[in-house]
């Protein structure tokens, strides 16, 4: 069971600068803490229960990545920042997760601080995106992590570092810093494939308007989609491009070729994105011409039925009328002869309506 409250905005803002509070969901769960101390001959990874037993295993002749699961605990950031002279700010963005992807350099501090937003779908169809923030804290030889729930998309990274020989353990932490902000980008062309798939589907079906059952909401979902990679990735762009412009201390230059890489990838989601979205708009007019396709579909029919039913209605208002001198009322066939007018003027109508086209 999941004890869940969220601190308001409004709490926080009232609240000195520098004040730590979360504002996610508080969780009872246990916070989620682990360390992979690596070089070129060996990688280890560890667990822990406290802060304060990773913090004392720290290897400051190899490289470390510590990962944190978990911010409902302050006094986790808290310890952190003292142990890595962390800037008061820097540890109440940390614990603010609705941060706009941003970096900032504490060069006086020797730390750098990186937000990002990942995101992955969830569930088998895909139907919602899940959204996280995820906090990097770039210091010389140590990348901290800050995650708010268990789960993530740096799976493929941690394969590479438990690999002897691969990349990211030749080089430097910034390098893997690199490769897991690479680990979200990628998921975005992921998210943007599935969502691709999901375009292209409900097309077909809104071409079929007769048997669609495709509704505004689900078309609303695929702009809701968009509109959540949107706002990751454009700020991601810009911080890409502040890495490379800015060279910051803490980036080596071999990296910066692979971040230069990183942000065409960037500009690449977001292209795709703003044409997904063109067709997501071209979707929404595709189902409002369908729904007033359908509505004049029933009133054509109801048109046509109520012109059928005009001269049957004048023929039995004229019949109707209570006159004694009609010289139809007396007549022994006069009932069948008006019923079999009746029929024929309803053939020919429709035998009309059909040559027409009409229906």
């Amino acid at each position: 069971m999941h004890g869940r409250k969220r601190i308001s905005q409004k709490a926080r803002h009232h609240q000195a600068p520098g004040t730590l509070i979360y504002t996610g969901e508080k969780h009872v769960d246990k916070v989620s803490i682990s360390l992979l101390r690596y070089d070129e001959a060996s990688a280890e990874e560890l667990s822990f229960n406290t802060i304060e037993d990773c913090l004392a295993a720290i290897d400051n002749s190899k490289k470390n990545w510590i990962d944190i699961e978990g911010l409902h605990d302050v006094k986790n950031v808290e310890l952190i920042g003292k142990r890595f002279n962390l800037h008061p700010l820097l540890q109440e963005d940390v614990l603010n997760i609705n941060q706009r992807p941003k970096i900032d350099d504490y060069e006086n501090l020797g730390n750098l601080f990186i937000v990002s937003t990942m995101l992955f779908p969830a569930g088998a169809k895909n139907a919602e995106i899940i959204s996280e923030q995820v906090s990097f804290v770039l210091t010389k030889n140590t990348l901290i992590t800050f995650q708010e729930k268990p789960g993530d998309v740096f799976d493929s990274v941690r394969d590479r570092l438990r690999k002897t020989g691969s990349r990211v353990r030749q080089k430097g932490v910034d390098y893997l810093c690199y490769a897991l902000l690479d680990s979200i980008v990628d998921t975005y062309f992921i998210l943007l494939e599935n969502i691709g798939s999901e375009l292209e589907r409900t097309e077909e079906q809104l071409l079929d308007y007769k048997s669609s059952k495709i509704t505004l909401k689900e078309i609303y979902g695929l702009k809701q989609q968009m509109l959540q990679i949107k706002n990751a990735v454009l700020p991601l762009r810009e911080m890409f491009s502040s890495i490379v412009r800015e060279e910051f201390d803490l980036f080596d230059t071999s990296t910066l070729v692979f971040v230069r890489d990183l942000f065409d990838h960037s500009i690449r989601v977001m292209e795709q994105t703003e044409n997904f979205r063109e067709s997501v708009i071209g979707l929404y007019d595709m189902y409002i011409a369908n729904v007033n396709q359908r509505l004049n579909e029933v009133i054509k029919m109801l048109t046509i039925i109520s012109t059928i039913f005009i001269p049957l209605t004048f023929v039995v208002g004229i019949y109707g009328m209570n006159f004694d001198n009609m010289p139809e009322l007396h007549s022994q066939n006069g009932y069948f002869v008006v019923m079999g007018l009746m029929v024929a003027l309803v053939i020919l109508m429709v035998v009309y309506f059909k040559r027409k086209r009409w229906f």
